[in-house]
């Protein structure tokens, strides 16, 4: 299918999410400007290839593939952007879903001629109806776009003292396939955590011009016990490996530079924590050690922790045992 400028492809990696699977496809398909819906099925075990076919409409937009083997969503994004023939292509997590024109709004709105135009999430917890859902990032900027440049992106996915997280890397933007395509970008298929964050990155240091509105439509819904919530010490140490390697890319600001440095601190103190715990729990006693050797500020961040710990096992309340009968 032929694409013009304004046309977008909404792309949906989809593991065991036959649920959820049927409201994210079919609100894509409602979507004006979209000339693609492209599910890929992560090697699913339930019936989420079958529940996404059932949402054909019948006017040839919708692409459902199967992945073989799970290889995660970075894998899955990338089959379906070699499928992509639209001029803009978003994601979609399988989870959740889209408010009725909030594609349209978007390329209306993008009158500076973004590369990335992403907007404000609406969180709803699972269960609660529509009216109970709020804004992830609070944008008030509700007339047009504002600049989101490098560094403040960067800065906007580390967490602060007393301020809720509110991760930049978690929005959902339409994004110009030439500009990816210029830049010879994909998602990093080792990552299963952070692999947005990267991508965005890797794209405003290449030059890509992006902004910034407030919720336009998307809804991320909450869900008890998603796997996208677990993660463990080595998907931490893939996003720790891609804040170092964002140091290295060419033509970086001092402020660019800056913040990720404080990026790769921050990812540092979680990823070594993680891979503590593992080493106590396997009993890697040289790799439980290993961890110490870092910067003063992490070690002070491991001991800390250690800390507390000790003493929360210390202080917690034994459980009383019933009586016997």
């Amino acid at each position: 299918m032929s694409s013009n400028d304004n046309d977008v492809a909404i792309i949906i990696a989809a593991y065991n999410a036959e649920n959820s699977i049927q409201k994210a496809v079919t609100s894509a398909l409602a979507q004006k400007n979209v000339s693609q819906v492209i599910v890929v099925d992560d090697a699913s075990k339930d019936q989420t290839t079958q529940n996404a076919q059932a949402c054909d409409d019948n006017t040839g937009r919708l692409l459902v593939l199967t992945q073989s083997e799970n290889q995660g969503p970075a894998a899955a994004r990338n089959v379906a952007l070699k499928k992509t023939t639209a001029a803009w292509f978003t994601v979609l997590d399988a989870d959740d879903y889209l408010l009725e024109d909030r594609i349209q709004h978007l390329v209306e709105l993008n009158e500076n001629n973004y590369d990335l135009l992403a907007d404000d999430l609406w969180l709803l917890t699972e269960g609660h109806s529509e009216d109970k859902k709020y804004p992830m990032l609070g944008i008030e900027s509700a007339h047009s776009p504002s600049p989101l440049n490098l560094p403040t992106f960067i800065l906007g996915n580390i967490p602060q003292k007393n301020k809720n997280r509110r991760e930049l890397g978690f929005l959902k933007p339409i994004i110009r396939m030439k500009c990816l395509r210029h830049a010879n970008l994909s998602y990093d298929e080792k990552m299963r955590l952070g692999e947005d964050y990267d991508l965005y990155v890797r794209l405003l240091a290449h030059g890509a011009k992006a902004g910034l509105i407030s919720t336009q439509g998307y809804i991320a819904v909450r869900r008890y016990n998603s796997l996208s919530g677990q993660h463990g010490y080595m998907e931490l140490k893939h996003l720790y490996d891609c804040t170092r390697s964002h140091q290295t890319l060419p033509n970086l600001s001092p402020a660019s530079k800056s913040a990720m440095r404080k990026a790769r601190s921050n990812v540092s103190r979680r990823y070594r924590w993680a891979k503590m715990i593992n080493d106590k729990k396997t009993r890697n006693i040289a790799g439980f050690l290993s961890c110490f050797f870092t910067s003063p500020k992490n070690i002070a961040f491991l001991c800390r922790n250690l800390t507390n710990s000790v003493i929360d096992r210390t202080f917690k309340k034994p459980r009383r045992r019933k009586a016997s009968t």
